[in-house]
């Protein structure tokens, strides 16, 4: 049961990833996959300052409405930190995807 649950869940949040804009789902990547300073991340993707932390916030509340839509109260701050590092290694490998701007 657990691991269908989490196989579910690994699956909810790929689509919901994927239904971020490519900005988006760079910034978390670098952010939390890469584990890059936000100032990094921003600089890389030619954000300014300001904007890198309302990208952040917006996009970690997009995904868990998304999440919390379809399965409520599973997406955690830790959930999040999580699927993000794996879903960044899934695309480093060729696994993941992305989707155009949301």
């Amino acid at each position: 049961m657990e691991r269908e649950l989490a196989a579910r869940f690994a699956a909810e949040f790929r689509l919901a990833f994927s239904a971020l804009s490519p900005s988006r789902q760079a910034l978390l990547s670098l952010v939390y996959g890469q584990q890059l300073p936000k100032s990094d991340a921003g600089r890389l993707l030619g954000m300014p300052d300001y904007k890198v932390s309302r990208e952040l916030r917006a996009s970690m509340d997009f995904l868990r409405d998304r999440l919390d839509s379809t399965n409520p109260g599973s997406w955690t701050p830790e959930a999040l930190n999580m699927w993000t590092e794996a879903w960044t290694q899934a695309c480093a490998s060729g696994g993941g995807g992305s989707s155009d701007d949301a």
